[in-house]
C-alpha cells in the first residue's frame, strides 16, 4: 500500500553518541521511505551533535535543531513546531523501530480512520536479551475515553513511543517541562481531545535499556518531585469516574518507587534521606485521599510505617512480598 502523505520522527537526542547512529539508521532502513526526520540535540557535549550533523549533510530527509538542555518533553516541542507532516512519530535516541514501523503503523490509522494508533514493542538488554515484550491487545478500537482507562489498568502503557499521531492533534497538546513521567501527561491530555484510537498488534519499536538510559538513572529527588509533579498535571485530563482508578495507578507507581529505592540505596548518598522524606509525604497524601478500598489503603499503611520504624525494614518486607516486581525492576536498572 502507498501513501501521498508524509511522517515526522521526531528524535530528541543528549549526549547520545552510543546509540544515535542506531536509531536514525532504523528509520533510514525502513520499507516505508516518505518521511522526515527531525533530530533535537538537547544541549549534547559530546560527539553525539557530530554524528547528527553527518546525517543532514548525507540525507535531505534530516535536520538538526539544537537547544540548551531542557529535557524530552521540551526537546520534542521543538520537534513539533517545526513538523511538516500529517502525521508524527516520536523515537527515543537509544531506541530503534522494527523493520516495517512506518508502513504498519500509518495503514493501521488509516484504514481505521483512528486519530492515534499504538503499536507493541519489545524491552532489551544493552547486550540484546529480550527481557519484556509487550503484550497483544484485546481491542483493535477504542474511544479516547476508554483508552484512558486501559492506561489507567496497564493494558497500555502512557509512552510517547510505539505510536503513530496526528500532527495537527499534537501541535494543541505539547508536553510538560518535565524530565520524568512527561510522556504520561501528553497522552492523557492527547487522548481527551480525540475520538477513536487504534490497535496494532506488532512489534514495532526495540526499547534499549542502555546504562545511560533515563530508566537506569538512580533515584533521585528531582526525579521525585518530576513524577508528582506529573501526577498532579495528569489529574486535570482524568475524567471523574476514573478518578479510583488514578489513585491506584499512583500507589503502583509509589510501590515502584519504594522497590528503585531498594535497589539503589547503596550508591545513594546525601539524597537518600530527602528521598525517603519525599516517599513518605506522598503517602500520606495518598491515605487521606479517603481512598474506601481495604487493600489499597493496607499497602498505604505498611509504606506509612518506615515513618515510625524506619524506611530499611519496610523497603527489606515490601522487597519479598513483592518480589517479582522487585526483580522486573532490578533487571530493567542492572
Amino acid at each position: 500500500m502507498s501513501f501521498a502523505t508524509k511522517i515526522t520522527v521526531i528524535i530528541p537526542f543528549y549526549n547520545a553518541k552510543s546509540h544515535l547512529k542506531r536509531s536514525v539508521d532504523s528509520v533510514l532502513s525502513q520499507t516505508f521511505q516518505d518521511f522526515e526526520i527531525i533530530l533535537i540535540n538537547d544541549g549534547s557535549s559530546d560527539e553525539s551533535v557530530k554524528i547528527a550533523n553527518s546525517f543532514v549533510s548525507s540525507n535531505e530527509k534530516i535536520s538538526v535543531i539544537s537547544i540548551p538542555n531542557s529535557g524530552p518533553g521540551i526537546a520534542r516541542n521543538k520537534g513539533v513546531a517545526n513538523a511538516k507532516s500529517d502525521y508524527i512519530m516520536f523515537l527515543d535516541a537509544d531506541d530503534e523501530l522494527s523493520k516495517n514501523a512506518l508502513q504498519d503503523l500509518l495503514t493501521c490509522i488509516i484504514t481505521s480512520e483512528s486519530d492515534l494508533c499504538i503499536g507493541l514493542y519489545t524491552m532489551n538488554t544493552a547486550s540484546g536479551k529480550t527481557i519484556k515484550t509487550a503484550r497483544p491487545f484485546n481491542d483493535a478500537v477504542l474511544t479516547g475515553a476508554k483508552t484512558i482507562e486501559s492506561v489507567l489498568k496497564n493494558n497500555v502503557i502512557p509512552t510517547s513511543w510505539a505510536k503513530i499521531y496526528k500532527t495537527k492533534i499534537v501541535k494543541e497538546t505539547l508536553f510538560p517541562n518535565l524530565f520524568w513521567k512527561e510522556d504520561d501527561v501528553f497522552i492523557f491530555n492527547y487522548l481527551s481531545k480525540v475520538h477513536t484510537v487504534s490497535f496494532l498488534n506488532k512489534v514495532v519499536l526495540i526499547n534499549n535499556c542502555n546504562s545511560d538510559s533515563l530508566t537506569r538513572q538512580l533515584i533521585s529527588p528531582k526525579m521525585i518531585r518530576d513524577i508528582f509533579s506529573s501526577f498532579s498535571l495528569q489529574e486535570k485530563q482524568i475524567p471523574n469516574h476514573l478518578k479510583e482508578n488514578f489513585i491506584t495507578k499512583q500507589i503502583q507507581v509509589l510501590v515502584d518507587l519504594f522497590l528503585v529505592l531498594k535497589i539503589d540505596s547503596k550508591d545513594l548518598k546525601d539524597d537518600k534521606k530527602t528521598i525517603e522524606a519525599l516517599l513518605v509525604k506522598r503517602t500520606r497524601i495518598l491515605l487521606e485521599m479517603n481512598n474506601k478500598n481495604l487493600k489499597k489503603r493496607l499497602i498505604l499503611l505498611f509504606l506509612n510505617w518506615s515513618k515510625y520504624i524506619g524506611i530499611s525494614p519496610v523497603l527489606f518486607l515490601l522487597s519479598l512480598v513483592k518480589y517479582k516486581q522487585f526483580n522486573s525492576l532490578r533487571k530493567i536498572k542492572t
